[in-house]
């Protein structure tokens, strides 16, 4: 099981959901009690939303954008981000509002950053890229991987069995 440590400096959970400006380009480090290395990310601004991006330590050119929860940088997106780190998958963590928002969950989630995402991703050194997500997310993954064809793989986790429109 993959336990973390405090973070490098103390941030609230509101500040990482929302990007709040005083953190927004600050480099983070989660400690990981079990291998005891650093995983790094960085918030990336891109047009009116905010994404967490956790860079693989060993490059494969492979990436995916992780939809998981409802932050970008909550312990399933971090745990995801660790994992996929460890098999030289870079991860792109969105969260479904926009910074300084109310949450208002992901429904109202515009598919089109999905596709600004892939872009993001293929400009910075990807060779492929996927998308995951679990419920709400699982379907919004499935449907972008339908409409967009930059990505090459869909995990999706107990996804709906209906569209919202």
């Amino acid at each position: 099981m993959v336990q973390y440590g405090k973070l490098h400096k103390a941030r609230s959970q509101k500040q990482c959901r929302t990007g709040d400006a005083r953190i927004s380009h600050l480099r983070y480090k989660h400690v990981s009690i079990e291998k005891g290395r650093p995983m790094k990310s960085m918030r990336i601004h891109h047009g009116e939303f905010s994404w967490m991006y956790y860079p693989a330590r060993q490059k494969t050119g492979k990436a995916i954008i992780a939809a998981l929860g409802d932050s970008d940088c909550d312990t399933m997106v971090k745990a995801a981000a660790k994992w996929l780190g460890s098999h030289g998958v870079d991860v792109l963590a969105l969260a479904p509002m926009r910074p300084g928002e109310r949450y208002t969950g992901w429904h109202n989630f515009p598919l089109e950053t999905y596709e600004e995402a892939a872009a993001w991703l293929l400009a910075n050194g990807a060779e492929k890229v996927g998308v995951t997500g679990g419920s709400t997310t699982g379907m919004l993954a499935l449907v972008a991987a339908a409409h967009i064809p930059r990505i090459s793989l869909v995990l999706a986790y107990t996804p709906s069995d209906f569209l919202f429109q």
